[in-house]
């Protein structure tokens, strides 16, 4: 990109590129406003820069004044970034910092939205509900991830689909489920350091399909997941691929597990006896909720890969 005006780019070609990104949510007043670009200069000539720390600026507290009286009461303070992905680490920083001047150090999960995203940083990456964001770093921060209401079946509907309120019910209903597991383990002391392993292989009913995880090196960490009535391998752990025995198949629309399913799935293997009933449904609903948010990638991969058949066929 070489030149920015209105709402277009023009590229080292010539060529005009509609921004339809408002230059990454930035420039939402167009580019090269005139009024802006003179305002911005007559600002850099009385002064560039003024240290957030300890300083303060005039027009900082204007502009925030200004913010204030344009937002709904009750919401009257500021707190000015440089940036989006800074932002969501700041109000991170808030919010464990609001709980802990009241002194609930104990409250320190944050909860996601799978498919969320909330900027590039550190905090952001492990809030964030994109699992390939995560793979270089691992989980960043505490967080749990609860289902989206992004549905196939809701694309380009107008106001509120008619599957959405279903969508939104599940969610909720997840929620409070997590929340009522970890009141029952914090009350029951369940899932203490060192605990091993009490089974390596767990099988069940989601929807029409049953399928299994398995633990190969009984160290409390899935290997893959197969359909128990096949055996074959539908997902598998990042870098597990190996592990899989060599007479079971591999479904040809097979996929690495999210980090998020692989942590849920790994809490399968320490069920026992004294494991709380809201403890297991928790599990189950956790894992049921990220297989069938895979189905639909699998049902479109064999749909595809049936038509490549037909047209060789053919």
């Amino acid at each position: 990109m070489v030149v920015a005006k209105g709402a277009y780019y023009t590229d080292a070609d010539g060529r005009q590129i509609f921004d339809g990104l408002s230059g990454l949510w930035t420039c939402g007043a167009g580019h090269g406003r005139e009024e802006i670009t003179r305002a911005v200069s007559a600002q850099i000539a009385e002064m560039d820069y003024s240290p957030g720390f300890q300083f303060g600026h005039a027009l900082s507290f204007q502009l925030a004044n200004k913010i204030v009286d344009l937002t709904p009461d009750g919401l009257d303070h500021v707190f000015f970034t440089d940036s989006g992905s800074e932002t969501i680490d700041t109000a991170l920083k808030i919010a464990r910092a609001y709980w802990r001047s009241r002194g609930h150090t104990g409250k320190s999960k944050f909860i996601g939205r799978m498919k969320g995203y909330h900027g590039a940083n550190y905090g952001g990456v492990g809030v964030g509900g994109i699992g390939f964001n995560r793979k270089l770093f691992g989980q960043t921060v505490d967080a749990d991830h609860i289902a989206h209401t992004l549905l196939e079946e809701n694309r380009f509907s107008k106001g509120m689909p008619e599957s959405g309120f279903r969508a939104l019910l599940m969610v909720f209903i997840r929620l409070s489920i997590v929340l009522l597991s970890q009141l029952a383990l914090a009350a029951c002391g369940l899932g203490a350091a060192g605990v091993r392993p009490t089974i390596s292989l767990y099988c069940d009913n989601f929807l029409v399909y049953k399928m299994c995880a398995r633990d190969m090196d009984r160290d409390g960490i899935v290997e893959f997941v197969y359909f128990e009535e096949s055996e074959v391998v539908f997902m598998w752990r990042e870098g597990a691929r190996d592990d899989i025995p060599a007479d079971m198949e591999i479904h040809q629309c097979a996929e690495a597990m999210p980090s998020e399913l692989v942590a849920t799935t790994n809490r399968v293997f320490f069920v026992d006896d004294e494991t709380s009933y809201l403890e297991r449904q928790d599990i189950r609903g956790g894992m049921m909720i990220e297989y069938i948010t895979a189905l639909p990638r699998v049902a479109a991969c064999n749909l595809g890969s049936d038509q490549s058949r037909g047209e060789s066929h053919g």
